[in-house]
């Protein structure tokens, strides 16, 4: 149920039906109840105990308040929580009408009306809490006021939760060092696709390892937690190849996420198998149909190519509707009216240096290196959270500082230039098994595979595969989706670049200068 079809009309619906008994409650919020349960009488219960217990612990924390209170001639014992017998109930609200507390009224009048076990006419309720009965209709109604909003936050996150589980199976999972200097980014970027007149298409552009994908996925977990929307769904594509010898991106022949492939994936988020299973027209018309009904998000991580953006952008805006896509790229937007341009920064020294430094703290290194040398390092890497990052992984595993601000220095600011000086320390200091693991890594699917999968396709034995992989977490190669029961491994889209390039083959017989 949405939180806003939670009203004091269906609550009230709801108690009424509890009090009478009724097995049979049209509708309810799905908060309310676990998933499986079906038997009519036992989810009357369940609720019944779901409502119960929330209310008393309402007045349980009210009462010990009141009674704090020191009121000169208050009531000397609180009351159970579960009157069994009319003398309770009496005592009970005679103390919870006693203290001028109106939030206590209300929770107590809602209780005794609707689900104590000890069932007494209105009147008589209104008698023991000392106050006419028009009095104690107005504080039930006040009850419910309340009740109304608890369910509606309770159903705001359980729907949070399930948004949440979805994405654990697409998204990296969250690494909080990382997120630093973003916070105002991640703010804004949320206002603009949560405002009905705002952007159908929100932009996040920037070079590569600038911590685009980190932006969006920080936005998608946050509007899975409380947001406007039914769904989101994370797609990713790859479109380039590194060119070694100019250090620049060459755009592939063939987009790797088509149209259609972009429906296909969506329809396999969602989960319904008439969409899987209609041809392409059918799936596209019913998706627009659902986008434009219900409010969804769809975010496009890695969507690299001009060309794409000439083919995706326009269909994807006709189909949104009240949906919003966030696409992150290298490439500018600005061309098309409907697209909110948001370039991602680089990060502030200072920013830059407290995500070294957190990195080396993470791995528990004693000798830190000083402010001072620190700062020239995030200097030359320029603000890029990926660069900052594996220059954290180089000096973890003892590469000399030296060395790094050498090989920064020739990079001279190039960002892919860049790179290929830390990647190449970093494939230095993998030992052949994962570097191994690396290239055979490479034929995981973008929303990655797991260790069943990776076993099965990789020639090293589980025990050397599982050490290989360490190192590669380690070095900050490989990213975790899924869950701590059943995680999901893939390469950074980064790695990827690099490995399919021919930069990497005239590093094995390299050594450290």
């Amino acid at each position: 149920m949405p939180p806003e079809a939670i009203t004091q009309k269906t609550v009230k619906q709801l108690l009424r039906a509890l009090t009478r008994g009724e097995h049979t409650v049209a509708s309810f919020p799905a908060v309310l109840l676990p998933p499986g349960m079906h038997a009519a009488a036992e989810r009357t219960r369940h609720i019944r105990r779901y409502l119960k217990e929330l209310i008393q612990t309402q007045l349980v924390e009210l009462r010990h308040k009141a009674r704090g209170s020191e009121k000169p001639q208050g009531p000397n014992s609180i009351p159970p929580d579960d009157p069994v017998a009319r003398a309770d109930v009496e005592a009970a609200l005679a103390f919870d009408f006693a203290w001028a507390d109106t939030g206590l009224e209300a929770w107590s009048a809602l209780y005794h009306r609707y689900l104590c076990d000890v069932d007494l006419p209105v009147e008589a309720l209104a008698a023991a809490a000392h106050v006419s009965e028009r009095h104690f209709r107005r504080r039930v109604e006040a009850g419910i006021a309340l009740l109304t909003d608890q369910l509606r936050e309770a159903e705001l996150a359980a729907a949070g939760r399930q948004r949440r589980l979805h994405l654990d199976r697409y998204l990296t999972s969250p690494d909080y060092l990382y997120l630093v200097g973003i916070q105002e980014q991640t703010a804004a970027v949320i206002r603009l696709l949560i405002d009905q007149a705002g952007p159908a298409i929100v932009a996040l552009e920037g070079l590569g390892g600038i911590g685009k994908t980190t932006l969006a996925q920080a936005v998608a977990l946050q509007l899975a937690e409380r947001g406007p929307f039914a769904a989101i769904l994370w797609v990713s594509a790859q479109q380039h190849r590194f060119l070694s010898g100019t250090g620049m991106l060459e755009t592939l022949p063939e987009p790797a996420l088509t149209f259609a492939e972009l429906l296909l994936q969506l329809s396999r988020q969602l989960g319904d198998e008439t969409l899987l299973t209609a041809d392409p027209d059918a799936r596209e018309t019913t998706l627009q149909a659902r986008l434009h009904a219900t409010p969804h998000l769809i975010i496009m991580d890695n969507l690299e190519t001009m060309t794409d953006y000439r083919a995706l952008a326009p269909r994807l805006h006709r189909m949104l509707g009240p949906s919003r896509a966030l696409i992150t790229s290298r490439h500018s937007l600005s061309e098309y009216g409907f697209v909110q341009s948001f370039p991602v920064p680089p990060l502030s020294t200072q920013d830059s240096l407290m995500l070294v430094r957190n990195e080396l703290a993470r791995a528990r290194r004693r000798a830190m290196p000083s402010d001072d040398e620190l700062i020239e390092l995030c200097a030359l890497a320029g603000g890029l959270p990926l660069a900052l990052k594996l220059i954290a992984g180089l000096l973890n595993h003892g590469v000399p500082l030296p060395y790094i601000r050498h090989d920064l220095q020739r990079a001279s600011g190039a960002a892919y230039t860049l790179y290929t000086y830390i990647y190449r320390r970093t494939w230095l200091l993998l030992s052949e098994a994962a570097r191994q693991l690396l290239i055979e890594m490479l034929l995981v699917a973008p929303d990655g595979e797991d260790m069943d999968w990776i076993i099965a396709a990789s020639n090293l034995s589980a025990d050397v595969l599982r050490e290989a992989l360490t190192q590669l977490l380690d070095h900050c190669l490989v990213q975790i989706t899924g869950t701590l029961q059943r995680p999901f491994y893939r390469l950074h889209p980064l790695t990827v670049l690099f490995l399919k390039s021919d930069v990497v083959s005239g590093w094995e017989a390299d050594q450290i200068e």
